[in-house]
């Protein structure tokens, strides 16, 4: 079964419109077995039914999460704007656009990358078959991976998870022109009351506005990675923190890679036994011409008492 899970976008055109994804009942997040000291940290956390959350500056994609705004664009609205302001002096008024330029730049546009290391990201995948995926994400087939329930990382403000969005895989990066010239139309109304750009804090609807911004760039990817078929589950990092664990998230199976080595594949099926949860193991069948890996799933015997 698959949960259907709407999100709320709006295009460079201002159009509002919903991305409706059916969110798989199961995710897959892949593993590689990291050694840091003598200890297997990402078996260390499967063992505490802890999940890992990166600060999105540690992506090891600089340029994923990016975002983009059109500088001729938006000069262009603001002297459009500005044309509709006649109650003032001209050496005023383009003191005012300059302002108004390098306000929006130095405080919107930078500070919704700023904001990016305000959250949290774990990243899964809806299949465990994909061989690029193994690869990739857990070395080369040597490491693991584990399947969770999708209802784990929903949506649920008082524990400050964000929850579990699928990614939007685009040719180009989010653009936030339409947002920018929205902050436009509220500076030239406050030139009414000469109040424009006081050094004041952002309003909460305004720091909103920043959030959902950095949030839609957390999951936007280009097309090239489609083939991942990704979703993020989002919690808030208030304290800008390089990394978390979400605890007390139960696996429902733990599937070895192809070719993890037999010290590891004994420590790992030892910890499936020890959950009561399934074994699998991932294999290429060479007589299928696909690049879709096969599993088995590995029968457990009970520990003798």
């Amino acid at each position: 079964m698959a949960h259907k899970r709407e999100v709320n976008f709006v295009t460079e055109d201002g159009i509002s419109f919903l991305v409706t994804s059916e969110v798989p009942e199961l995710i897959y997040k892949y593993r590689p077995i990291t050694v840091v000291d003598d200890r297997k940290l990402s078996i260390e956390a499967l063992i505490n039914d802890q999940v890992f959350f990166n600060n999105p500056n540690n992506f090891n994609d600089p340029y994923d999460s990016s975002i983009s705004f059109n500088k001729k664009e938006l000069r262009k609205y603001i002297e459009k704007k500005s044309q509709d302001i006649c109650f003032i002096g001209k050496t005023k008024l383009n003191a005012y656009k300059k302002k108004i330029y390098k306000h929006l730049v130095d405080n919107f546009y930078n500070n919704i990358h700023a904001l990016r290391s305000s959250f949290f990201v774990s990243c899964f995948a809806e299949r465990v078959d994909d061989e690029i995926m193994w690869t990739h994400y857990a070395d080369c087939g040597k490491g693991f991976a584990i399947c969770y329930e999708s209802s784990e990382f929903q949506t649920d403000q008082s524990s400050g998870k964000v929850g579990l969005l699928p990614v939007l895989y685009t040719a180009k990066k989010p653009n936030i022109n339409l947002h920018l010239e929205q902050q436009v139309n509220r500076y030239f109304e406050t030139i009414k009351t000469d109040q424009i750009i006081k050094s004041k804090p952002y309003s909460r609807e305004i720091h909103s506005e920043l959030e959902n911004q950095a949030i839609k760039s957390l999951i936007s990817k280009k097309k090239q990675w489609s083939y991942e078929k990704e979703y993020r589950a989002i919690l808030d990092n208030p304290k800008r923190e390089e990394r978390t664990f979400l605890k007390n998230i139960k696996p429902k199976a733990i599937i070895l890679g192809e070719f993890i080595n037999e010290e590891n594949a004994i420590l790992l099926a030892k910890i499936a036994r020890d959950k009561d949860v399934h074994l699998f193991q991932m294999f290429s069948d060479y007589s299928r011409n696909s690049n879709r890996l096969m599993f088995k799933e590995i029968i457990l015997i009970p520990e003798k008492k």
